[in-house]
């Protein structure tokens, strides 16, 4: 059950992850509509009964699609109460009232989805898919959307690299990526020069805003795309804002690297 577990993106990243094309998979978990008190999602209790780490239905659902699968259902709903003799344990009584006059319904769902077949063709073709992903230092953007393309499909041949190489990846964007089960610690910067003798299907630069330079590569390409992000390295504030805005440009990269994947297989 991924309520047991605080990160759930990262567990059904790795479910799709290992999954053959045209797998299934069901699992059964506890949903909410509406709100839980803060202090009953502090009891272990209630994380071993799934309850306190429930997070809302359609935030659960949506979380299985945005990792890739499709065919998303509810096949069994069955509701939970939890009688006051039971709240008693974790809530005062006037918690128990507060919490009844919310009205939050809690369910045991039985979610199943699929990881989207690929004919033969289709695979073959998927095979020929050469990638490069492009920015100034190599080292943020263009690292994640590589992490992200092979990791929605390992057929295909995907390479990230800058005009001006850092020294290392940022360690910022390899925190954020391990957080969801993509590991960037083995990477490293490449300079472009190293693939201008390489044919691609897709040349994709990644730079975002009118500060920066954005590449251009100069090799044999079949399609050269923008899609544009800011730059997390720029972030000011405390380490923890810092690091939300790593988070914040990694999913929007993750949600558009996704839809680009979607047009080309």
């Amino acid at each position: 059950m991924p309520n047991l577990v605080p990160n759930k993106q990262k567990v059904f990243a790795e479910i799709f992850r290992i999954m053959k094309n045209g797998g299934h998979f069901c699992v059964s978990d506890v949903v909410i509509k509406g709100e839980l008190p803060v202090s009953l999602k502090k009891f272990a209790e209630m994380y071993a009964g799934c309850v306190a780490g429930a997070v809302q239905q359609d935030e659960y659902l949506d979380v299985i699609k945005s990792n890739g699968f499709t065919n998303v259902e509810i096949k069994k709903t069955k509701v939970i109460s939890l009688p006051d003799e039971v709240l008693e344990q974790y809530l005062s009584k006037e918690e128990i009232s507060a919490f009844r006059e919310m009205k939050t319904d809690i369910f045991s769902i039985t979610v199943v989805a699929e990881k989207k077949r690929k004919d033969t063709e289709m695979t073959a073709a998927a095979k020929t898919k050469k990638i490069l992903i492009l920015c100034t230092g190599n080292s943020c953007r263009s690292q994640m959307a590589e992490g992200f393309l092979k990791s929605f499909d390992w057929e295909l041949e995907v390479n990230s690299a800058g005009t001006k190489p850092a020294t290392q990846v940022h360690p910022k964007a390899v925190q954020v990526m391990s957080e969801i089960g993509i590991d960037l610690s083995e990477n490293y910067p490449k300079m472009v020069d190293e693939f201008l003798n390489q044919g691609f299907d897709y040349v994709i630069t990644v730079c975002g805003n009118a500060k920066e330079n954005c590449p251009v590569f100069i090799g044999k390409v079949g399609k050269q795309l923008h899609i544009g992000f800011e730059d997390p390295a720029e972030a000011v504030g405390t380490e923890e804002e810092i690091l939300e805005e790593f988070r914040r440009i990694r999913d929007q990269i993750k949600n558009e690297f996704f839809n680009f994947y979607k047009g080309i297989i």
